[in-house]
């Protein structure tokens, strides 16, 4: 699962609270940048991908633009 969050402590309380909803059977990778997601897109590695709103100048719904124009 890919975690797009700016903030260490938000993508941690998340991680964790996934983690034991889910019983542990995720591994999570956290992002903290915009520009470095469309890489992880479009390495395709990842079965979801939860999104922070507010992505310093960018938003979430960038996000869901890019991976259109990737897939």
């Amino acid at each position: 699962m890919l975690l797009v969050e700016e903030d260490e402590d938000d993508f941690v309380l998340t991680r964790d609270k996934l983690s034991d909803a889910c019983s542990n059977m995720f591994e999570f990778e956290w992002i903290e940048r915009f520009a470095a997601v469309a890489e992880a897109l479009k390495a395709d590695r990842h079965d979801i991908c939860l999104v922070d709103y507010c992505l310093g100048p960018a938003k979430g719904f960038d996000l869901l633009r890019l991976a259109e124009k990737i897939n």
